[in-house]
């Protein structure tokens, strides 16, 4: 049975002693490269050769020890440290965003009041008849089913068909 890169899978203690070989010997060689590559960032490159060296255990049991186990780490020491780069980015991105929303909102709504509870109220119920009510067509409040007060009804005026204020309805 062959690994995806062509080798054979190989043992705990052989992909143990592969990932305890490079480390001794390549593992200088690769941190030096990932700090070029990540514009000195030490800290982040030595994290993500660490990262490397796991992953590389669990992968190399499971498909075999590559041929050039020491660029293997590199180029997955590299694409965690940039998957890192792109999270941390994203992190801050949302919480600068997020930052700005709480801004925004503080100085759009004012402290709720008694006062402002009861106008919220007297807005959502003219807002309620504003869009039920189509330049005083009835039609409009059929199409909305919108349940009406007795007060309300009665001073609809009856429509000239005969039909009431729901379109099937007949009186």
């Amino acid at each position: 049975m062959s690994g995806r890169d062509g080798t054979r899978p190989e043992s705990d203690d052989a992909a143990a002693a592969a990932v305890d070989r490079v480390f001794r010997t390549e593992r200088t060689a690769v941190l030096a490269t990932l700090i070029r590559q990540l514009g000195g960032d030490f800290q982040l490159a030595e994290d993500a050769l660490q990262e490397a060296l796991a992953a590389a255990l669990t992968a190399w049991r499971r498909d075999g020890v590559p041929d050039r186990a020491g660029a293997w780490i590199t180029v997955a020491a590299r694409r965690r440290a940039v998957d890192r780069l792109r999270r941390d980015r994203s992190l801050a991105d949302r919480a600068a965003r997020l930052a700005e929303l709480v801004r925004l909102d503080g100085q759009e709504h004012p402290p709720v009041t008694d006062d402002a509870v009861g106008a919220l109220d007297d807005d959502r119920l003219r807002l309620i008849f504003t869009c039920s009510m189509d330049g005083g067509r009835r039609s409009a409040l059929a199409a909305n089913r919108l349940p009406l007060p007795c007060s309300a009804r009665a001073s609809i005026p009856p429509r000239p068909d005969g039909r009431g204020v729901h379109e099937g309805q007949t009186r």
